[in-house]
């Protein structure tokens, strides 16, 4: 009844003060070891199975927000496998489409992209939701950075997840840009040369 919901409202409150903490914790836990990675543990990842598995994980957020992913442009035979720590891997793109879904519009579109040529393996999330203004692009890979845009500022979030992203992309000693337009989207691309060790062409 309506003396209930006080109690109701503020019971959800703290739930989702608690969920907001124990994400802070393990950002924090995850950049930290991030900082001290070692070159150990390190296995052959195959993208396409990594972006199916990530796909499954996200499907119902992006479906929950009408947002469509898309992972279909990927031509599974000529992208070679990483070698690499999948946990990292994993934590690695999980923030950036994470990140996507997030600031995305309901009907929005992010496409999951692997591609190579000569000297280089591309892995691209491309989306088509809030986009970033050049100012806080410069910004954007530090730790607890967080937008004073409004837009951004009502989605919750801590500002660690691309913090952790760039150190995992330089421990592999690839490279991370980010193209971005206010209002049109956003495009993260992690690029590794193929002379790093840490590219393999086959299991």
């Amino acid at each position: 009844d309506s003396d209930c919901e006080p109690c109701l409202n503020y019971f959800e409150t703290m739930q989702g003060s608690g969920k907001q903490m124990n994400e802070l914790i393990q950002n924090l836990l995850d950049a930290s070891q991030a900082e001290t990675l070692q070159g150990e543990n390190l296995v052959q990842v195959g993208l396409i199975e990594l972006y199916e598995e990530l796909v499954g994980i996200h499907q119902a957020e992006a479906n929950h927000k009408r947002v469509k992913l898309v992972n279909d442009d990927i031509n599974e035979d000529s992208i070679p496998f990483i070698l690499t720590n999948p946990e990292w891997a994993k934590a690695c793109i999980n923030n950036i489409i994470s990140n996507a879904i997030k600031y995305n519009k309901p009907g929005g579109r992010i496409e999951l992209i692997a591609e190579q040529d000569d000297m280089e393996m591309i892995i691209r999330v491309r989306d088509n939701g809030i986009g970033i203004s050049a100012e806080d692009q410069h910004r954007i890979f530090s730790k607890f950075f967080r937008s004073d845009d409004d837009a951004v500022r009502e989605r919750s979030g801590h500002g660690l997840g691309l913090s952790l992203v760039n150190e995992i992309v330089k421990f592999h000693n690839g490279k991370i840009q980010l193209n971005s337009n206010p209002g049109q989207g956003s495009e993260f691309v992690i690029s590794f040369k193929k002379e790093n060790n840490m590219l393999k062409d086959d299991i």
